[in-house]
């Protein structure tokens, strides 16, 4: 009875191995690029394309940071208070309002200075200064009334704090990598 059930495993495996087309990266890919079709093309051209070999111009791992060229857009007025901070890609939004500016964004990190923080300079609009606002109960009040509250950007800080980590992982990176030089010319050495 075993040895039925084994030969009818064996044999039922090998006529579904035979049934079964093996598939290749180029079926794989044509397949990814059919489902993002147009609405989906910056996605496909990220992650189903071979990196070229070598690094790109901004240095680091995997596929490195892109040309400027590539991906930089003009910052735009589009309407009253609205205004346009995104790439080629990808959409950013700033919208000036009483309260100070918000910013709705999605962008690499590597796009988000020249394209936020220069952008919102190029069209006109300062985060670094205070928002104003009136409250002369507040002790802080000027003369007018007026209060500045902090112009401190929840934005723009986390952008920093992650290049600042990044920077710190990198150089740290190196050092390891230097002592495990180091390391292995003394155990040559030996």
């Amino acid at each position: 009875m075993i040895r039925k059930i084994t030969l009818f495993l064996v044999v039922a495996l090998g006529i579904t191995s035979s049934q079964t087309t093996t598939q290749t990266l180029d079926s794989y890919l044509s397949t990814a690029k059919a489902a993002a079709g147009t609405d989906w093309a910056g996605t496909f051209l990220r992650l189903c394309i071979p990196p070229s070999s070598g690094l790109s111009a901004g240095g680091g791992a995997g596929r490195g940071t892109p040309t400027r060229e590539s991906w930089y857009a003009e910052p735009a007025k589009v309407a009253d208070n609205l205004y346009f901070l995104g790439t080629r890609i990808h959409r950013a939004w700033a919208i000036a309002g009483s309260e100070g500016i918000i910013v709705i964004e999605a962008l690499f990190d590597y796009a988000a200075k020249d394209e936020i923080l220069d952008g919102l300079k190029k069209v006109g609009l300062d985060p670094s200064e205070f928002t104003r606002k009136y409250d002369p109960s507040n002790p802080a009040a000027d003369k007018s009334g007026y209060v500045k509250l902090p112009n401190v950007n929840a934005l723009i800080e986390m952008n920093d704090m992650r290049e600042a980590q990044r920077s710190y992982e990198a150089n740290l990176k190196v050092i390891e990598v230097s002592r495990g030089m180091l390391q292995r010319t003394i155990d040559l050495l030996r």
